[in-house]
């Protein structure tokens, strides 16, 4: 049986963390809005169901990339904040995403050169 990777290999282990299609959104609406509640966040993803919503903010708890933060009291308060982990780990993506704007600028421009050329 293969050993897991994750925590091991840092490529790995960030595959891991990013996977899942709502993982990058709901981070980006966190940074947005420090101590967002549950049904708050929920209401800026339409198509995202409840149960999804609380699996991706489980695993970014499990990862420590949001701090989950209960009151006392009914109605129960829940809201969700990003860790310093998470903050940092979004500096590190604006600049894959920067990176990624300028790839598709090119790769836009070398299209529409061999376009020209074809023509």
């Amino acid at each position: 049986m293969e050993k897991s990777k994750f925590g091991v290999c840092p490529l790995f282990t960030f595959e891991k963390i990013i996977s899942g299609k709502w993982m990058l959104p709901v981070l980006r609406r966190l940074e947005q809005n420090d101590g967002i509640r549950f049904g708050a966040l929920l209401r800026c993803f339409p198509e995202i169901t409840k149960a999804t919503l609380t699996k991706q903010l489980r695993r970014l708890e499990e990862v420590g990339f949001v701090l989950r933060e209960e009151t006392e009291g009914y109605p129960r308060n829940v809201a969700y904040r990003l860790t310093d982990v998470g903050h940092e780990f979004l500096h590190v993506f604006n600049k894959v995403e920067a990176w990624c704007e300028i790839y598709l600028a090119d790769k836009a421009e070398r299209e529409a050169h061999a376009a020209a050329l074809a023509e």
